[in-house]
């Protein structure tokens, strides 16, 4: 039985970075709620950057390959935007 090494699928590499900020957001709200300490401004805007930001890459890995495969990619394009817009917002507000 032979192993086929080839390259992994965006879409597989986009559901790591999914699980990753997942983690990561969710790490830091338990830490927050056991430790009953709150988060300055610019290190919450960072903690919760970061997860929007794994987000976002991943639907772009999403979206080129669903562009290589002939798939419609209005949906996730319409995501990306939605998250730029939020992402843009909690950082300037």
């Amino acid at each position: 039985m032979e192993v086929k090494r080839g390259r992994t699928k965006p879409s597989n590499i986009a559901w790591i970075l999914y699980l990753i900020a997942t983690i990561f957001l969710l790490t830091v709200i338990f830490l927050v709620i056991a430790l009953d300490n709150h988060l300055n401004s610019s290190l919450s805007k960072f903690v919760i950057g970061l997860p929007f930001l794994l987000i976002f890459m991943g639907k772009i890995l999403v979206i080129t390959d669903m562009k290589k495969q002939g798939k419609p990619i209005s949906f996730q394009v319409g995501s990306v935007i939605g998250l730029f817009i939020v992402l843009v917002t909690l950082l300037f507000n």
